[in-house]
């Protein structure tokens, strides 16, 4: 009886974890991951361009939704040369956070030079509701601690509630 009582009560919070799209964490499902080559370095122009530099481009973010998704571009973002990035989501209340950073936060060694990247995933799928979205991007820990600085902020609504 008691054994039944447990196994239910976990697939309840499994369920519950499942439908929520969240982890224990706050986590938001990222699919669909797109990171471009490094379009302009200071280290690497173009033939007969001048490239934008890295330290001076400001990001663009575009985020289009879907009933229950959000599809977030991040459009000229500063990333080491050569690193590799993922976004996560989290979701704390009605508060969305989607963080691009580094998949490795604790490098041994860098490249000597900064790239401009696009990235983008698809977040979700999220419960129908209002958000305030923040877009944000975090540093790697590589000569100090890593820091996180937002791109956007925007108010969204996912589904149709009646």
């Amino acid at each position: 009886m008691k054994t039944n009582t447990i196994l239910s009560l976990l697939f309840s919070a499994l369920l519950f974890s499942h439908l929520t799209a969240c982890g224990p964490d706050n986590r938001v499902q990222t699919t669909a991951l797109q990171q471009s080559a490094c379009l302009s370095n200071q280290a690497q122009p173009d033939p007969g361009k001048e490239p934008p530099n890295p330290y001076n481009t400001k990001p663009e973010i575009a985020v289009t939704k879907a009933t229950s998704t959000l599809n977030v571009m991040y459009k000229n973002v500063r990333f080491r040369c050569e690193q590799k990035t993922l976004i996560e989501a989290f979701l704390d209340g009605q508060i969305l956070r989607v963080v691009a950073r580094p998949i490795e936060m604790n490098p041994s060694v860098v490249a000597g030079c900064d790239c401009i990247y696009d990235l983008g995933a698809q977040v979700g799928p999220l419960p129908v509701g209002k958000y305030t979205l923040k877009v944000q991007r975090q540093t790697d820990n590589y000569g100090g601690k890593s820091e996180t600085s937002d791109l956007h902020t925007q108010e969204i609504e996912l589904g149709n509630p009646r």
